[in-house]
């Protein structure tokens, strides 16, 4: 994207690959590996631990607010921040990285504002068992048809999550879990969820590289697996924007948009908006956009449309 007066904030659009915004929307969710940087992954990754050591220093990590960050959860395998926004430059640059900004713009459908920047530390319970068919926390920030429109063919949700591990996440590290293609189906959770321990290839887990992404829509049934007790293991993850009502461009309007159906193709970034053009019909019609432990880290961001 050019910048322009108005908005001078460079980033990429497409953000996706045509295969990967089909990925996301039959699956409501995408890992793109090596969104970050070796570099990038080392900076963000020290300022999270120098952080986690300031806040332990005080001795008492829940009491205390550290440039305008807190811990909003504690234990002794288990350090969740929330508000790092403000914490370190690298993590400001994390924040703001252009391509993680528009594979959010892309989804979403506009321009987005961050409505929320977490990290997690997490490290295995050594005294923890391991089910070999475990039920988990699922949840959802939003269901269809509430949240989701289809535009040019494809599923939009104006409340979009990326998390991005710092270090390798493996199968036994209790990275996020999903009921795949849950995001487009509007019937109860609890039905949704039943469908998926009866047939458990529904549910997807993400595996990946240190300093990959998975970016998915909030309509999409998810939850944290727990980690394996045979190591142990910190994580850290970027929280996007996210809004639960659709953007609004008064120039570039979002042609023939409707609110999704289980059984409507959907758009799938953080945040993104419809128009025509030769570019946007490469990418399936997406349209211009307008507007002795082994650490597993996983940063969080959330993000909404710009009201």
């Amino acid at each position: 994207m050019t910048p322009t007066p108005a908005d001078p904030f460079k980033r990429p659009f497409p953000a996706l690959t045509s295969a990967q915004r089909y990925h996301f929307d039959v699956f409501g969710y995408v890992v793109i590996e090596n969104t970050l940087t070796a570099g990038e992954t080392s900076a963000v990754l020290n300022a999270l631990q120098d952080l986690k050591r300031e806040f332990e220093a005080t001795g008492d990590p829940t009491g205390t607010i550290i440039r305008n960050c807190h811990v909003s959860g504690y234990s002794p395998t288990n350090m969740h921040f929330a508000h790092v926004l403000e914490t370190d430059p690298a993590i400001l640059d994390y924040v703001t990285n252009p391509r993680l900004v528009g594979m959010a713009e892309e989804v979403v459908g506009g321009i987005v504002r961050l409505s929320e920047s977490e990290a997690i530390i997490n490290s295995r319970d050594p005294d923890s068992y391991t089910d070999p068919e475990p039920s988990f926390g699922f949840h959802f920030g939003t269901r269809p048809p509430h949240g989701t429109y289809t535009g040019n063919g494809l599923f939009h949700s104006n409340f979009v999550k990326t998390l991005t591990n710092l270090t390798e996440l493996g199968p036994d590290d209790g990275g996020t879990v999903v009921i795949a293609g849950s995001h487009k189906i509007a019937l109860p959770m609890d039905d949704i969820v039943a469908c998926a321990y009866e047939d458990r290839s529904l549910i997807h887990q993400v595996v990946a590289p240190a300093g990959s992404t998975v970016l998915f829509a909030e309509a999409l049934i998810h939850a944290t697996a727990r980690s394996a007790a045979t190591a142990s293991a910190p994580s850290s993850s970027p929280a996007t924007p996210h809004q639960c009502s659709r953007p609004t461009d008064t120039k570039n309007p979002a042609p023939n948009s409707s609110p999704t159906s289980p059984n409507t193709p959907g758009n799938t970034s953080s945040a993104t908006s419809s128009g025509a053009g030769r570019r946007a019909s490469a990418h399936y019609g997406r349209g211009r956009r307008t507007s002795p432990s082994r650490g597993v880290f996983q940063f969080i961001l959330t993000t909404l449309p710009l009201a």
